[in-house]
């Protein structure tokens, strides 16, 4: 019941966006980025003669955001859930769909559209959903919804492992007119058979001076014009990540980016990353040491075989890759491993014993790593008050319905997959955050860690991450690291690595740790591990 006011800072946003038809607000989580379609939704449908404003976001944050903030502020809203909800539409309407709804919907949604001659303002929250040019989600949106008279699209990260991500969010935006000249005068390739530190083969644009096309031609085009190889875990040092063509990049993002930390947003800084170092003990390093060099007598009892021997060799990196990382955040999750309750589990739960009246939260990725976790903090703290959620076990309603429940009990421990709370469910009063598993971009834990962190929050946040010493998940963390330096870049920073170290408080010599990727004397692809030293 309080009233909300956009501040300065938010006002002055809002304000460019609504003097042209196109934009892309990248606030970051927890900054406010509802309030801002909603803002701009009212302004238009009362401003300038547009129809109605139409929400397309994940299922999440439709039901357990837009629905529910919409209710609260009571605006007139229509939940798309079957295909007779669009005769209920009307001037004047926020209407919400999901992205499965477009894409189950989209030759209906196409013709409705044209009912409407298009005059709708579009808001894709969370417009990073449609990074993947691929996905059916994305190809419906852009079927739908690129013709549309005005667009919104806002996100906390534009991008999350590459560049070329942002290509399919700027065809929905311009719909590949002369709002997107392709201007770079050369485009870049590698060659497959180069040596690491040779420069990519450089080739005229056949497209310079017209629109980028639509669809693989322009996302190849993209992709060749500005960062024509992606970061892998071990791919780290074959390919530098230079960006090419960075002030005619900078140019469109100039006209068409809006970007805001949550620091500039709140004025306040309350979030701290504190990197905790682990070391293998000896029946964690066997295990470990078992799956670099005896894959072939593990992989059995976690991969099935495709039928197909040449598609089974393809994957087989690619498993052991799997294996290891599921080793690093349990070992006891493998049934070769005999030790008692693993280091970093143990790690996990001394924290949690050490903030006894503090409310925490630890976010894994895998269901099989949460009952790792599950089963030791029942076993070493049962009398906490232990909240379990996963994206399987929890509906859309008990994960709003956890927010008061968690709060009453005092000193609760959430225990989740960083999956389930991706956005739009938040629990601004944690301030202890553990994350024992890694993802593969900081995009997506950031998804999690915020949902803590919100622009009402006054308390300081500190955020753990778990890794093991020697292991590949310093690898994994240089991956994160150099993906978010790219990241920057498209939020208008262009910072280098020492600076992206101090923000993750990175302090360690990664180099040293790292496992590399090469061939053995019989030309197999196999894994080395590097200089490290494991105790």
């Amino acid at each position: 019941m309080e009233e909300i006011r956009l501040n300065e800072i938010q006002r002055h946003d809002i304000n460019l966006t609504l003097q042209k038809r196109y934009a892309l607000l990248q606030w970051e989580q927890g900054s406010g980025k509802t309030l801002a379609g909603i803002a701009t939704g009212l302004y238009r449908m009362q401003n300038q003669n547009v129809h109605s404003t139409w929400v397309v976001s994940s299922a999440i944050s439709i039901r357990n955001n837009w629905d529910v903030v919409l209710a609260n502020y009571d605006l007139p809203c229509v939940f798309i859930k079957r295909l007779a909800d669009l005769k209920r539409v009307r001037p004047g309407d926020f209407v919400l769909l999901t992205l499965n709804k477009v894409s189950a919907y989209k030759k209906h949604l196409r013709k409705h559209m044209k009912l409407l001659h298009q005059n709708i303002q579009l808001i894709l929250d969370e417009s990073d959903e449609i990074s993947n040019p691929d996905s059916a989600r994305s190809q419906a949106v852009l079927s739908c919804f690129r013709r549309c008279r005005m667009k919104l699209l806002t996100t906390g990260t534009s991008t999350r492992n590459n560049i070329s991500e942002f290509a399919p969010q700027l065809e929905l935006l311009y719909n590949n007119s002369i709002n997107m000249i392709s201007w770079n005068p050369y485009i870049y390739h590698h060659d497959k058979k180069a040596e690491a530190d040779e420069e990519p083969d450089c080739d005229s644009n056949p497209y310079f001076g017209q629109p980028i096309p639509a669809y693989k031609k322009g996302y190849s085009l993209f992709a060749a014009s500005h960062l024509p190889e992606k970061v892998t875990v071990f791919g780290m040092e074959k390919r530098t990540q230079d960006i090419y063509n960075a002030d005619i990049l900078s140019d469109i993002l100039g006209k068409t980016v809006i970007t805001r930390t949550f620091e500039e947003v709140s004025c306040k800084d309350i979030k701290q990353i504190h990197q905790v170092l682990l070391q293998f003990p000896p029946e964690e390093k066997d295990v470990y040491q078992k799956a670099i060099n005896e894959f072939y007598t593990m992989r059995d009892n976690y991969f099935s075989s495709t039928g197909n021997s040449r598609k089974d060799s393809m994957m087989r990196l690619v498993q052991q890759i799997v294996l290891l990382l599921r080793i690093g955040a349990a070992p006891d999750t493998v049934q070769e491993y005999t030790g008692d309750t693993p280091v970093k589990v143990m790690a996990a739960v001394e924290m949690a014993a050490e903030w006894e009246n503090e409310i925490i939260a630890i976010g894994v990725r895998h269901v099989t790593v949460l009952e790792s976790y599950e089963k030791a903090l029942r076993e070493y703290l049962p009398n906490r008050p232990l909240f379990v959620v996963t994206g399987a076990n929890t509906s859309f309603a008990k994960r709003r319905a956890l927010r008061q429940t968690l709060q009453d009990s005092g000193n609760g421990i959430l225990l989740c997959t960083q999956q389930s709370l991706p956005s739009s469910v938040n629990f601004d009063y944690v301030n202890k955050v553990i994350i024992p598993e890694l993802h593969y971009n900081n995009s997506g834990m950031s998804q999690f860690y915020f949902r803590f962190i919100r622009y009402t929050s006054t308390e300081h946040k500190d955020i753990y991450f778990l890794t093991y010493a020697g292991s590949i998940e310093s690898n994994l963390m240089q991956m994160v690291l150099a993906k978010e330096k790219l990241n920057l870049f498209m939020k208008g920073q262009d910072v280098d690595l020492d600076e992206i170290y101090d923000r993750f408080d990175v302090d360690y010599d990664l180099l040293s740790l790292l496992m590399r990727q090469e061939r053995d004397e019989n030309g197999k692809l196999c894994i080395h591990w590097g200089e490290q030293k494991i105790a």
